[in-house]
């Protein structure tokens, strides 16, 4: 029984990840494979428009052996990249900026963002007594956002995302 439970989820997973894939533009990905030609590893997720933001696209690769996360819009045009870093490639700002503001707190995850208009930002996924949230920087350590993880891992669980 367990066995075909499991096949069950898997094959869903599978049926979900192509349904995703499938729902991409042809435009999207044309544009995507010109600018990333050696990117290994695809995984495309669609994000839905909604009354605040327009449809997105959001690819999950390797780029020269980095992770990154690439945003286009419904036209192909690039929005976002996101390329994981070491917690410890973080401004000095950002890093003094974290333990002042949540002592005690652990960097799980951080990214060097470029946004479309080529500005910089920082994102620091943080841990703080079990309590994940996300906080943003501009590229001179200044907070500018923050996200509770769990809270949007519960809405999108909720959603079915």
């Amino acid at each position: 029984m367990l066995k075909k439970i499991m096949v069950l989820v898997l094959l869903f997973v599978a049926v979900a990840a192509y349904a995703q894939e499938s729902e991409v533009p042809t435009e999207v990905k044309d544009s995507f494979a010109k600018l990333y030609p050696q990117a290994k590893g695809v995984k495309w997720t669609v994000v839905p428009e909604t009354e605040v933001n327009s449809a997105e696209y959001q690819v999950k690769t390797k780029v020269n052996g980095k992770s990154v996360v690439i945003c286009m819009d419904n036209e192909g045009n690039l929005t976002e990249t996101k390329t994981a870093i070491s917690s410890s490639k973080l401004p000095k700002e950002i890093t003094k900026y974290i333990k002042a503001t949540y002592p005690g707190s652990k960097v799980y995850e951080a990214y060097d963002i470029t946004g479309r208009s080529g500005n910089k930002f920082y994102e620091a996924g943080i841990n703080l007594s079990g309590s994940k949230f996300t906080v943003y920087f501009d590229k001179d350590g200044k907070q500018v956002d923050k996200s509770d993880v769990d809270a949007e891992k519960s809405v999108l669980d909720f959603l079915g995302l």
